[in-house]
């Protein structure tokens, strides 16, 4: 694979596809998220926070997780090419992931074998979704900062985060 310079405008690059996702996503998530990502709680402070089990906040995080992820891939810009490649062009972003089925996987591993398009899609899109962890909280900070997800509000104060500004 090709090496991909992550540096400061391809983070940025990628914080805006995110922050737009994230905005998407429904609130519960999003509040699972800013308790996890944004504040650090573990398991048991983000259900007490949240007034649910452990087990119910950290698999509500992990759902919002797999869904942020996912929607984040399917989120990188970009067009194939070549109509042919429209179907693979599709599925890269569960290949990332790991779930699609085998068939599916040895086909796209075909194609991307023969498709300098679709091969570098992928080592972006690969590139992308080991940045995603990093740059979580930081969307998450943004989205707050400008005013789109207001339901934050009561969790924000309550961190600690309005004296320090969440833009710090």
């Amino acid at each position: 694979m090709a090496s991909v310079n992550w540096g400061p405008p391809q983070q940025s690059s990628l914080l805006e596809p995110l922050i737009r996702v994230l905005g998407e996503l429904p609130q519960r998530w999003v509040t699972a998220l800013w308790l996890a990502e944004a504040e650090d709680l573990s398991p048991e402070e983000a259900a007490r926070r949240a007034r649910t089990t452990a087990e119910a906040a950290a698999a509500l995080v992990e759902r919002a997780r797999e869904s942020l992820r996912h929607e984040f891939l399917r989120a990188q810009p970009g067009t194939p090419a070549s109509a042919v490649c429209g179907g693979h062009w599709d599925a890269l972003p569960g290949h990332v992931q790991g779930t699609d089925d085998p068939h599916q996987a040895e086909r796209i591993a075909v194609h991307i074998d023969g498709c300098r398009d679709c091969r570098s899609r992928m080592e972006r899109l690969v590139a992308a979704d080991g940045r995603l962890a990093a740059l979580t909280g930081p969307a998450l900070l943004a989205l707050y900062d400008r005013g789109t997800a207001p339901y934050l509000r009561p969790l924000v104060a309550a961190g600690g985060w309005a004296a320090t500004g969440a833009a710090a």
